[in-house]
């Protein structure tokens, strides 16, 4: 019943999220060298990055996002609303207090999904293998995420002129949930830009509209409702 209600309401959610402007989204491959930290980076957007920045002071996470050689493929401050919407309309129902501000959840909860979307080193589009999600005679590579869990990334090459893959190009952030079914159980995250380079590390920025924070949103539930709240 919980994870019925739980997927009604992400319907409810994504399709009004699909309303709001997104400044990253397509702009394809962004190959632009910021002059700062990775964290610079983040604050420097605050209408796309204010929450995710509050998560990241949060969690203690500042020193890693301004000097670590990591590559980050950034959600939108979008995309944690969406969770947390979905989430709230949960406890509502349970007559659970609802979250209102990130520190009414325990940072290690927020560190655990958030590394989910890093990996150690730098990977621009270049650096990538091509997947296609449809025949699978390319599957991308794997890589051991911050959180611990196998993620996958793969450029997609769109057709063009009737040619196949002699289109534009676009990387692919993948969680698997099922790893003896990987073909049918990934949640592909498109990149709506790519290639942002600062001092530290690489930043491909994840493209808000259909995508949840966590990429599961029951887990991150669970993850919250047992044991996951701060106490008043």
């Amino acid at each position: 019943m919980k994870r019925a209600l739980l997927y009604m309401i992400l319907g409810t959610i994504l399709l009004a999220s699909c309303q709001k402007n997104d400044y990253f989204e397509d702009t394809g491959v962004h190959e632009a060298n910021y002059e700062g930290s990775m964290m610079q980076y983040l604050r420097a957007h605050p209408k796309h990055f204010k929450k995710l920045v509050e998560i990241i002071d949060y969690t203690h996470m500042q020193e890693m996002f301004e000097k670590e050689d990591i590559t980050f493929f950034a959600p939108q401050d979008v995309s944690i609303d969406n969770a947390l919407d979905i989430i709230n309309a949960t406890l509502y129902i349970n007559n659970i207090d609802t979250i209102r501000d990130v520190r009414d959840v325990k940072p290690d909860v927020w560190k655990n999904y958030l590394d989910l979307y890093i990996i150690d080193n730098s990977y621009m589009l270049k650096d990538i293998a091509q997947v296609d999600t449809t025949t699978f005679r390319f599957e991308g590579q794997n890589f051991i995420s911050h959180n611990g869990r196998v993620m996958n990334a793969g450029v997609m090459y769109h057709n063009a002129g009737g040619v196949e893959y002699a289109g534009y190009r676009m990387v692919l952030y993948t969680y698997i949930r099922d790893f003896a079914d990987v073909r049918s159980t990934r949640i592909n995250v498109p990149v709506s830009s790519s290639n942002i380079k600062p001092y530290n590390g690489v930043v491909h920025v994840l493209r808000a509209k259909n995508h949840v924070f966590g990429f599961v949103v029951e887990k991150l539930y669970d993850s919250i409702i047992n044991g996951g709240l701060t106490e008043d």
